[in-house]
């Protein structure tokens, strides 16, 4: 008997993991949660006496059960455990032995497996079969109870650009398991509205993941669904996708895949550039030498009867297009997502003409030098590049063919300056040029791939030198017409140094005569031309007294001749006017003299 005990302990510890046997429940009630809910159980006449009878709860979530209900297997009272004892009530039939928990506003919480158990004298627990209850939470999907991760709050936008990847996981609990589903309503790009009317179903590998490589065809609103047997409720999210393709040029309407344009010189050529881009990009036109033709900040879109085509255009035009105008045109385009940008290489067909290069323009005359071969260089405008085929030549009315190895002899240097629609010709006549070549018209064929054009130009011979010497005779004449007439003029200053303000030249007759009275009769004859005394002295060379001092003009220097009164002794004194005495030693010396004898 002493062994009993023990042995009631190890079969409670063997029956204790198979608390949960289908055998214990007999009811199952599934309700929504802040309702009324009434759990029934039937208490099996076979427990015995003393003891009681546990209702206990075992959620199911790894926490450990909890007691609610201890029923007195001799009365059959009853007890709440406490932290039920404001939430339920208890109805006992003791003849039927039934006992009835009533919940007020049950919760979640509330749900899990209610089980009966019996507890001996000796503390020791057992199950009672068809003695249990389930009780099931149902919930209503709700959207509060639903989890998109990464973390998005309903009703907003995400900005993704192509190419992108976008990984949303939905998640919702609800009782019972509902079923997650995606779906998609595509949106019009321009103006973000509504541009389908349904939501469509989306193809997943798993239903709750959606998982997209963004396209410009993805935008639009994504709406996780959980549904089951009781209602559904959804998130969802917009998605605006970024994005730039690939430009497309169209030359005068017609569109063109290749990167080469072939267009005739003088015709007209519009150049668009289309875009189907989101947000509005920016166009630009570049030149060939890279220099900004046109740019456009918002252009107008075309929005296609598809979604998510708004096609942006840009035009430039070129009017009449010249040789000049080869070359790579460029359209670039750019928004927020990205960048692209398209070339095209331009050729302009041109017939061959001289190219306006100053010295190397083709001109309508050329000289030659007799004694040496005329040679001679030009640039021709074409393209394609063009070739002399032939050289004929006329002077008279008669015309001959020049032959181009042994008559002339023509080179020519490709992509002159750099450009592929110059070539540089050089032109040398190898046989000698005489007279009979005087004015010979020179006509030159140039062909190309799609052009044929003839060109001219006369030669003629250098004049002869004749003309050059009397050229220069001529200056030489002219050279000594101007010395001798400033030689004239210096003459006649000098001679008309004694003149009047007006210019006036007076004979002067002064005789000799002493010192005092010469400066008295010179101011006083002269003062009419100075207009003050002392200012000028007009002096006379004299050559004697009364009639043998002869009269003289006045010069810009002059010579004073007087005699001493107690000597009767001669004196010369020169004088210079305007401070210039122009004469040489000897010649006043010899003025000096003639003083000495006259007086």
């Amino acid at each position: 008997m002493k062994m009993f005990p023990s042995l009631s302990f190890v079969i409670f510890i063997l029956l204790k993991p198979v608390l949960f046997v289908s055998g214990q429940i007999s009811n199952s009630t599934e309700s929504p949660e802040n309702v009324y809910v009434k759990l029934t159980f039937k208490i099996p006449t076979s427990v015995g006496q003393p003891g009681r009878t546990i209702i206990k709860l075992e959620r199911g979530d790894g926490s450990p059960s909890q007691d609610v209900l201890f029923i007195n297997n001799l009365d059959f009272s009853t007890r709440v455990q406490e932290a039920y004892t404001n939430r339920l009530t208890v109805t006992t039939l003791v003849s039927e032995r039934i006992v009835e928990i009533s919940i007020l506003g049950v919760q979640s919480r509330d749900a899990g497996m209610y089980t009966c158990w019996q507890d001996s004298a000796f503390n020791f627990l057992s199950s009672l079969t068809n003695c249990g209850h389930k009780l099931t939470i149902v919930h209503k999907p709700s959207s509060s109870y639903m989890v998109l991760n990464p973390f998005i709050i309903s009703d907003t936008k995400i900005i993704k650009k192509e190419s992108e990847e976008l990984t949303i996981t939905c998640a919702i609990r609800c009782v019972p398991v509902c079923d997650v589903r995606w779906s998609f309503k595509a949106f019009n790009a321009l103006k973000y509205q509504t541009f389908c009317s349904s939501f469509s179903s989306i193809p997943l590998d798993e239903s709750h993941t959606l998982s997209l490589r963004v396209k410009r065809t993805d935008q639009g609103t994504y709406r996780c669904t959980g549904s089951n047997k009781h209602g559904q409720a959804y998130k969802q999210f917009e998605l605006e996708v970024h994005y730039i393709s690939t430009a497309v040029v169209r030359v005068n309407e017609k569109p063109h895949n290749e990167s080469v344009i072939l267009l005739v010189e003088k015709e007209h050529a519009r150049l668009q550039c289309i875009i189907d881009a989101h947000p509005a990009p920016k166009l630009a036109w570049n030149s060939p030498t890279r220099v900004l033709l046109l740019e456009e900040g918002k252009p107008s879109p075309q929005v296609s009867s598809r979604v998510l085509q708004n096609n942006y255009t840009s035009s430039y035009t070129l009017n009449s297009v010249q040789c000049e105008d080869i070359g790579i045109y460029s359209c670039e385009g750019y928004n927020r997502a990205s960048s692209v940008e398209k070339k095209i290489f331009i050729f302009v067909l041109c017939p061959p003409s001289s190219a306006d290069i100053p010295l190397l323009k083709l001109e309508q005359n050329y000289v030659w030098d007799v004694s040496k071969v005329l040679n001679f260089s030009f640039v021709i405008k074409a393209y394609p590049e063009p070739n002399v085929t032939r050289v004929v030549s006329m002077v008279d009315s008669s015309t001959r063919t020049e032959d181009m190895t042994k008559d002339v002899f023509i080179t020519k240097m490709s992509t002159y300056d750099g450009r592929n629609y110059l070539t540089k010709f050089t032109f040398t006549v190898i046989r000698t040029l005489d007279n009979k070549d005087i004015n010979r018209v020179f006509t030159l064929t140039f062909q190309s791939k799609y052009f044929t054009r003839e060109l001219q130009f006369v030669v003629r011979p250098r004049e002869r030198t004749i003309l050059n010497v009397g050229v220069i005779a001529g200056i030489v004449i002219s050279v000594v017409i101007v010395i001798f007439t400033l030689l004239t003029i210096v003459i006649i200053r000098r001679k008309s140094a004694c003149s009047s303000r007006s210019g006036e030249t007076r004979d002067v007759h002064v005789p000799c005569h002493s010192t005092d009275q010469a400066e008295t009769n010179d101011d006083q004859r002269y003062t009419d031309v100075a207009g003050t005394s002392r200012e000028l002295y007009v002096n006379a060379v004299a050559k004697g007294r009364d009639e043998k001092c002869r009269p003289t003009k006045a010069t810009d220097v002059y010579d004073t001749c007087t005699q001493d009164t107690d000597t009767d002794e001669a004196h010369y004194q020169s004088l210079d006017v305007i401070n210039t005495d122009n004469r040489t030693p000897d010649q006043r010396n010899t003025s000096a003299e003639i003083c000495k004898t006259t007086v």
